[in-house]
């Protein structure tokens, strides 16, 4: 973390006034935990993984065809993969069973 502080200070006599005054500012300045973004993609994520059934999912293109896809291209790969990680459990169920 780095902290700072800056002053100012100024005089100023008119006539028979005198005005004097400080100003100060401090601060700090430190780097963003690099978890902040991965946090807030885990709540997304987890928020997103409440629409399971199909027509909820259909639900949600609309709302989403609205704004640019650069905008939204999180949201889409979020639910890709959330998609494609309930065919695959689907598919395990399946294929595990006896014949």
């Amino acid at each position: 973390m780095f902290r700072f502080r800056v002053e100012s200070h100024i005089s100023i006599m008119f006539r028979d006034l005198y005005f004097d005054a400080s100003v100060g500012i401090d601060g700090a300045v430190s780097r963003r935990s690099s978890r902040t973004p991965v946090r807030r993609a885990r709540e997304l994520a987890a928020d997103l993984e409440q629409y399971t059934t199909h027509a909820e999912l259909l639900d949600l293109h609309p709302i989403l065809d609205r704004y640019d896809d650069n905008e939204t291209a999180e949201i889409h790969a979020i639910l890709a993969a959330q998609a494609w990680n309930r065919a695959h459990r689907l598919s395990s169920r399946f294929s595990d069973a006896p014949p």
